[in-house]
């Protein structure tokens, strides 16, 4: 599984889908900036070690221990 870190405020996503949704605003306009904390909350995003969608849950522990065993 892939982690997406956020340059601009360092916080890291268990999707691409959840680190998109984190960011918001217009290129265009310049007014392009992450979420608050807040604000991802607010859009459906929950923190267990990475952001990810509060629909899904996510046992890092388990996946990493399953790709080991793959390996």
């Amino acid at each position: 599984m892939a982690i997406s870190v956020c340059a601009a405020c360092h916080e890291s996503f268990a999707s691409l889908g959840s680190f998109d949704k984190h960011r918001t605003g217009s290129f265009s306009q310049r007014t392009r900036r992450c979420l608050s904390v807040d604000e991802m909350q607010a859009a459906g995003l929950t923190k267990s070690r990475h952001w990810h969608f509060a629909e899904v849950n996510i046992n890092f522990g388990s996946l990493r221990k399953a790709s080991q065993a793959v390996a």
